[in-house]
Parts: C-alpha cells; structure tokens; sequence
C-alpha cells in the first residue's frame, strides 16, 4: 500500500496545484482585464472631458494681469468642466482637490505610462488602495481604503488627477475566488475518489504480486497472481507467473534429483550385495576348497565376469536415474538369446539360492528366442526379482523363471504380498514387511528398479500375489 498512497499523494497534489494555479491564473487575468477595460472606457471619457476644458481655457484667453487671476480662472473653469472627480496641480502645488483622497502628484507622474490625449498627455495607472480621508463637495465621505484607478493629464502648466473606483471589480474577483475555491474543492474531493478507486484498480495487480511474491518466499511455490488486462502490469503479472512456474518446475526437478540421488545410493547398495556375496562365494571357496582345474577357472571366470558387471553397474545407475542423462540413451541394446540368459542368472544366483537350499528352475519356449535388449539391466532385473522371490521363499523351496514369446515370468510359492499393498510394491523404499526387509538387508528399492528398467524398454511390469500362496512377477515385452 506504501507504493499506492505515494502514487495518489502525488497525483492528487498535482492536480490539486494545476487546479487551483489554473483558478488563480483566471482571476487573475478576469480582474486585470476588467481594469483595463474600465480604464479604457474612463479614458474615452476624459478625452471629450479635457477637449472641453481646452476649448473653455481657449477662450478665456485674455491678457491676464497676475498670475492668481489666472488661476482662479483656471480652477472656476476646471471645476466646472470635471466636478469633484479631478483634481488640478501646478507643479507640485494643489489648486484645487474636493475629492475625498489625497494625491502624490510627484510620485503619480513617474509611475503612468503616457500618451497623447490632444495637447496633454493622459495615461492610467495601476488600481491602488487608498484611504478616504477628505470629504467630498456634497459632503459624502466613502468609508474605509477603497481601490482607485488613477489618471494622469498634464500639460506645459498644469497637472491634472483624475480617479476611477473600482473596488467593485476586485470585491467580485474575491467573491469569484471563494466561489472558485470551494467549487475546485468539491470537484477535487469527487475526482479524489474517482482517482483513489481508479489508482487501486491499476495497482491491485502489483499489489497481488507482492502477495503472491511472499506466499512464495514462504513456501507456497503454487502461488499465481489473475491477469487482469493487457497492459505493462498485465504483462509483470504474466512474466511473473511465468517465472513462478519455472522456480516451481526447478524445485521440483531438484527434489526429483534428490529423490534420485536417494534412489542411486539405495539401489547401488541393492546392486552390489548380490554380485559381491557370489564373489566373495567363489573366493571363499578358492581359498578353502581344493578345486579342479576346471572348476577353478570357472570360479575365477564367475568372479572376473561379475567384477566387469559391478565396474559398469555404477555408470549404468547413474543414467539409470537420470542424474547425467536421460535413462533411454543410456541403454546399449542387442540381439540377445532369451535362454542363454537365464542361464547366466541360474549361474550368478546359484550361490545366494544356496543358502536355503532353494532351486530355480528355468525354461525357455522357443528354445531359440531372441530378443532385443540391454543385457546388464535386463539381467539385473531378472536378479532382483530372484532375490525378492528367494526372500519371500521357505527352505528348500522352488523359484521358477519362464520366458516365451510374451515376456519372463518369476514366480514363486512364498510368503505372498498383501492385496493392499500390490500396488505400491514398484514405489521407492517401500517395503511390505519393513522389520524382515532390513533383516534380509533390503532398502524397498527391487521392485522398483526393475519397474524402471521395463519402462526403458518400453515393457510393463505385472505383479499377482495372495499372501501366503505365493507371488507371479511378469515382464511383457
């Protein structure tokens, strides 16, 4: 709201000072012509006014004796010419004045603007506030400073000061003005609203991207702001959505990256547990049993083939997983015989079986099948359903492994899975029995690494249990 209240402070002053600069500017411009045009017309007056007294001196043209008989006459026909309106001055000297104010002839002179009136000069100057302090002829006295407008005729002898009142003009000027400022003040205060409501309009989206900015910061990447318009803030807002779309996408990645790199570590340790137990099988048995040479070679062939198998099994997770590439272009497929690898997986299991005297048995219809895929991970599929089924299996059991045209099949007469938790078998660190998984040294990541590597193939995984019966694990290509 800080950026809102500022927005409109500024703009209501703005408006605030053009309006009322404008209502000054006009009065003030109204009141200056209103002088001028009554000067104009008090000037076309005193033009006829001052011929006539031209006229009456020119013909009381007379060879005065003394200079007071001239000035008598001068003000008889003066007054009688211009009344109580005017008054006359010689120099600085005062012949004649009933006015009710007093002039300062001297300084009156320097402030007019002059210009020819026939043979005087006449101009008008600006409105001045005087104080009424003489009595007028017919013995009127106006009350209080009034506002005059002064004229100026002079000739070679004579000064001659006429008035004009025109404190009306500037009493309607002030009437105007309070009019003027409080209609300016009701309009302000309407359009003040209007403007208030209209900013907030403008504002509420970045008002919103604020909201949305902290909902996010607080954790709720979810969080949009509505496009409101087609403007530059409709266009933040969407940017901004946008860009909050993205920071969610992002988070959402690293915590799959996490989860993954979880998945990695669980599942190299799932990985590595059963090829090392058959290592460390046959190297035990090298260093405690006397073997044939043939037998002997075998065993050392078993421990060289599956140390080759754990060198590439940490590059394969990784793709795998998607922390380097994507799981697809990590596949290194080829034409594989279907029976030649279950008998490698009956060869690398067999040790592990051994332990519960278990037999797997093996079947592959037609004997020569082929098929396209990556043998590494299609292998460690096919071990780590053996490993869930030899888990799940009593002494001295059977595990069978059937392949035909229509994918592998593992399945064993064990323990069985819950029908309520078939479904999430394939899930990540799920495990059905918790407290025998961590005793057989399992992490819940099996059935789910095998649910990844069909999918690389583009093959789906089909699981069918009843407790207690037993569990069917098919691969369908």
């Amino acid at each position: 709201m800080k950026l809102f209240l500022k927005i409109y402070r500024r703009v209501f002053l703005g408006m605030a000072i053009l309006s009322f600069g404008i209502l000054f500017w006009l009065l003030f411009c109204f009141n200056r012509q209103s002088v001028q045009d009554a000067a104009t017309y008090k000037l076309e007056a005193l033009e006829s006014s001052i011929k006539e007294f031209n006229i009456k001196m020119g013909q009381e043209k007379v060879r005065w004796a003394e200079a007071q008989v001239k000035r008598i006459m001068c003000v008889s026909i003066f007054r009688s010419v211009f009344g109580s309106e005017a008054a006359l001055y010689e120099g600085d000297q005062e012949l004649f004045n009933v006015t009710p104010y007093t002039f300062e002839v001297g300084r009156l002179r320097e402030s007019v603007k002059k210009s020819n009136l026939n043979d005087y000069r006449a101009a008008a100057s600006s409105p001045q506030q005087l104080d009424a302090g003489k009595a007028a002829a017919d013995g009127s006295q106006p009350q209080g400073s009034r506002w005059l407008q002064l004229f100026v005729a002079e000739n070679e002898s004579y000064t001659m000061v006429f008035y004009q009142d025109v404190t009306d003009i500037f009493d309607r000027t002030v009437r105007l003005l309070c009019q003027g400022l409080a209609l300016t003040g009701l309009l302000l205060a309407a359009v003040g609203a209007l403007l208030y409501r209209g900013i907030y309009r403008a504002i509420r989206p970045m008002i919103q991207l604020k909201r949305a900015a902290a909902a996010i910061a607080g954790g709720d990447y979810g969080s949009r702001v509505p496009l409101e318009g087609k403007d530059e803030i409709g266009e933040l807002t969407e940017s901004f959505n946008r860009m909050a779309g993205q920071v969610e996408l992002h988070l959402e990645q690293l915590s799959e990256t996490n989860d993954r790199q979880r998945q990695l570590l669980g599942s190299l340790a799932h990985e590595l547990k059963t090829p090392l137990t058959a290592i460390i099988g046959y190297a035990d048995t090298l260093l405690t049993v006397k073997l044939s040479e043939r037998n002997r070679v075998r065993a050392l062939s078993y421990i060289q083939s599956e140390g080759r198998r754990l060198a590439g099994l940490s590059e394969k997770m990784l793709a795998l997983t998607g922390l380097y590439e994507s799981g697809a272009s990590a596949l290194v497929k080829g034409d594989i015989a279907v029976g030649a690898l279950l008998e490698r997986l009956a060869a690398v299991t067999s040790y592990r079986l051994q332990e519960k005297e278990l037999r797997l048995v093996t079947a592959c219809v037609p004997q020569g099948l082929h098929k396209e895929m990556d043998e590494d991970l299609v292998l460690s599929l096919l071990i780590n359903l053996v490993d869930n089924a030899y888990k799940a299996s009593e002494q001295e059991g059977s595990i069978r492994v059937c392949a035909d045209a229509d994918g592998i099949t593992v399945e064993d007469s064990g323990s069985g899975i819950p029908k309520e938790d078939v479904e999430r078998v394939t899930e990540a660190f799920y495990m059905v029995d918790k407290s025998r998984g961590r005793s057989a040294g399992g992490a819940g990541l099996g059935l789910a690494l095998c649910s990844q590597i069909a999918a690389l193939h583009g093959w789906s995984l089909a699981i069918e249990s009843r407790e207690g019966e037993g569990t069917r694990v098919s691969v369908r290509w």
